[in-house]
């Protein structure tokens, strides 16, 4: 979960970065969509987490240990029917978010693209999934406590990713579009002066 929490932070970051250079108020509402629906995810997982503790801890404890106590006590529904509705929500952001990537002047960073996208399928891979698993996963059963742990163990690689290509973008691709910004300008004033 703290590599979620990590995630929607980058969005953040991101959200921020980008106001300067012209991006539509659209995608910076987006970004904001994007950071709940992640925090969303961040706790059904951190729910899933905390009862599997729960269930097989041998602790003798009954208080949760400070990494697990964050998350989520009880979903709406279902883990498995909450889990596949708000990773299909991130989803959806993810695709309002890549279609507000092309509004950015001068954008074209096609790793941060092409890791959204991935991230964004696999979301909708999964989803469809517990889906169609719910039946025979029941609703709190331990084996849906178990995949779910199986598709957070996934879904890390995806997280670490985006993660990784946010950070760069808006260290690196920002400046980049700012530099291109500041040369259009300056050749438009040159062609004006003429």
């Amino acid at each position: 979960p703290s590599n979620i929490r990590d995630l929607a932070e980058k969005f953040g970051e991101f959200m921020r970065a980008i106001r300067p250079i012209g991006s539509s108020i659209g995608l910076i509402s987006t970004s904001e969509e994007l950071q709940k629906s992640t925090k969303k995810v961040r706790d059904a997982f951190g729910s899933n987490s905390a009862e599997t503790w729960h269930l097989y801890a041998r602790t003798g404890r009954v208080e949760l240990p400070d990494a697990l106590r964050d998350g989520l006590k009880e979903p709406p529904e279902g883990i498995v029917l909450h889990l596949s509705r708000t990773m299909d929500d991130l989803s959806g952001n993810l695709d309002e978010f890549l279609s507000g990537l092309d509004l950015i002047p001068d954008f074209s960073d096609e790793r941060l693209t092409d890791a959204l996208v991935e991230f964004r399928d696999w979301l909708d891979y999964r989803a469809q999934y517990l889906e169609s698993r719910r039946g025979i996963l029941g609703k709190e059963s331990a084996a849906a406590r178990r995949c779910i742990g199986r598709l957070m163990k996934e879904m890390l690689h995806h997280v670490q990713t985006v993660k990784a290509v946010l950070q760069h973008f808006t260290e690196e691709g920002v400046r980049a579009i700012q530099n291109n910004q500041q040369r259009s300008q300056k050749k438009f004033r040159n062609m004006s002066t003429v």
